[in-house]
């Protein structure tokens, strides 16, 4: 198992689209399929890391696990979760009298 540190490959603010990319592209590239992915360091993300990072978590055939995420981490990926939910939910609309 390879593991990968989010504050050594990026940074210890991850802010963009880019830096999630390029750490998904990297471990598309490794032949290992068990890779750990450490956020010890990382006291928040951004908005467009945490959602490019999860669009390319879901398309990845490798197994990641993720450890030492925080609190504002994890309500970040909540945040983009809920939204997603909020999204893709179906309103039904229906007639009512007055």
């Amino acid at each position: 198992m390879i593991e990968i540190k989010i504050k050594d490959f990026i940074s210890k603010y991850p802010v963009s689209r880019e830096s999630a990319d390029v750490l998904f592209a990297y471990i598309k590239g490794l032949n290992e399929e068990n890779i750990k992915i450490d956020f010890y360091g990382i006291d928040r993300i951004s908005h467009s890391f945490a959602s490019h990072y999860g669009l390319n978590l879901r398309t990845l055939k490798k197994n990641i696990i993720e450890i030492n995420r925080n609190e504002n981490v994890i309500k970040m990926f909540k945040t983009l979760d809920h939204k997603k939910t909020i999204e893709n939910r179906k309103i039904e609309m229906g007639h009512f009298k007055l």
